[in-house]
């Protein structure tokens, strides 16, 4: 679950925006290789998308879908049922994800997607959010990655994630283990955000739009022992900058406005 406090000034017009958007999931471990690689099936099993802002309201639960689903909302609401395989190595890495573009294309059969530009800027955004690169980020943001060599309670170490999509970023991660007890281990989660300068631009019909951002994020987790699990995640986000659009035919010279992101990001199983 995602709460997201978004502050931007376009134009000299401050947008503030509010959401909340929480994605279930339901693993289930196929097989686990003498390696230790683990393959898991994961399935969408619920969708929630709230936004408050200044351009309008949207609300939608899978659980309680309205007659009409949102164009913005359309690509989450066909995902219940759907799912794809990931291959997971003991210390936690994301080493493959398969059936991704096979899950991506019945989605995109299930929708009513209209004609002309509304339809393309929805499937282009499904397939930024739904390829394999972009679920492999996902997930490995979902997984921490644990160390090399055995450690003891204060020892410390740290994993780099490179997300390219959405908000592009690069995320230095230091892991601190603060204690165990009864099987789970707490560790303290310090963390340096930067932009990703290798990143490709968001693309938002002709824009195409640059993330310039530097920020912090602090939290615990919580794993079980035995089996590398995450049982429980609290994280919060900060960070701001700048968006750079680069020129196109309605705005031959670009334009750039400033934008701070607030987020409590948490994970938990049920």
């Amino acid at each position: 679950m995602i709460d997201q406090e978004i502050s931007q000034t376009i134009l000299d017009e401050r947008q503030d925006m509010i959401q909340k958007f929480g994605i279930g999931y339901n693993f289930i471990v196929t097989d686990v290789g003498r390696h230790g690689n683990a393959t898991i099936d994961l399935v969408y099993e619920s969708v929630l998308f709230n936004q408050y802002g200044t351009m309008g309201n949207i609300e939608y639960d899978s659980s309680n879908p309205p007659e009409s689903i949102p164009d913005v909302v359309k690509g989450f609401s066909a995902l219940i049922g759907m799912g794809f395989t990931m291959v997971l190595s003991p210390k936690g890495k994301v080493l493959d994800i398969k059936g991704a573009d096979k899950m991506l294309t019945e989605m995109l059969k299930s929708l009513d997607l209209p004609t002309g530009s509304v339809g393309e800027s929805i499937e282009k955004s499904m397939k930024d959010q739904f390829g394999d690169q972009a679920l492999k980020e996902m997930m490995q943001n979902m997984m921490p990655l644990y160390p090399e060599e055995p450690i003891g309670i204060g020892d410390s170490w740290i994993q780099k994630i490179d997300l390219s999509k959405g908000f592009a970023m690069n995320i230095i991660n230091n892991f601190n283990l603060k204690d165990i007890h009864d099987g789970i281990a707490i560790i303290d989660v310090h963390s340096t955000i930067s932009s990703n300068a290798n990143a490709p631009p968001m693309e938002i019909g002709p824009m195409k739009m640059h993330y310039l951002i530097s920020g912090t994020q602090e939290g615990t987790m919580k794993v079980l022992i035995e089996n590398g699990m995450i049982i429980d995640s609290n994280i919060n986000q900060d960070f701001s900058g700048q968006v750079e659009v680069e020129s196109f035919s309605q705005m031959p010279e670009g334009i750039s406005w400033p934008i701070t992101v607030r987020s409590h990001i948490r994970f938990f199983q049920q």
